[in-house]
């Protein structure tokens, strides 16, 4: 199947929508999310491929880009039915998640102190181990940890939220 025939295939499930973006959405219709495509055997992201069709075309051939999985092609419009090129933009999982966390649509939870899966100390523990005297090493054998978990607690580089250091 050409690129041409990909496009039109494309093209013709695509209906302009006003979402309130700066100009309006390409929704691919007949899908709830992220649309997709069979051509021939493989399944194909739309908005990806249509990313790929504006930017990319000349630089890559869609096979080797639409492989590198680690190139998100993110929405700023924030409608993942949307496939209008000026819509999108490429980056890393990290900026995918820092545009969606910058917008309010997703937030990252704090895991920390006796919550957090991989804690040795008790809340408790860490604000006696705070205030007492004596050398980390020795503090560090009566707790069972090590002595730089010691000096992160007392330094503030751990556990501040709770101590206040």
């Amino acid at each position: 199947m050409t690129q041409d025939v990909i496009l039109n295939k494309i093209l013709l499930k695509i209906k302009s929508v006003d979402r309130g973006y700066k100009t309006e959405c390409w929704e691919f219709q007949r899908t709830r999310g992220y649309a997709h495509i069979m051509v021939a055997t493989k399944t194909i992201s739309v908005h990806r491929y249509m990313f790929w069709q504006q930017y990319k075309k000349n630089e890559i051939d869609w096979i080797n880009f639409d492989r590198k999985k680690t190139v998100c092609v993110c929405h700023k419009c924030d409608n993942s039915k949307c496939c209008n090129p000026e819509h999108l933009f490429a980056g890393s999982q990290q900026d995918n998640v820092q545009d969606a966390v910058n917008k309010n649509r997703q937030v990252i939870p704090i895991v920390r102190g006796e919550v957090h899966g991989l804690h040795k100390l008790t809340e408790e523990e860490v604000l006696e181990i705070y205030k007492m005297p004596g050398t980390s090493r020795d503090i560090a054998t009566q707790f069972g940890v090590s002595h730089t978990a010691i000096v992160h607690i007392k330094t503030g580089e751990t556990w501040a939220w709770l101590t206040g250091g």
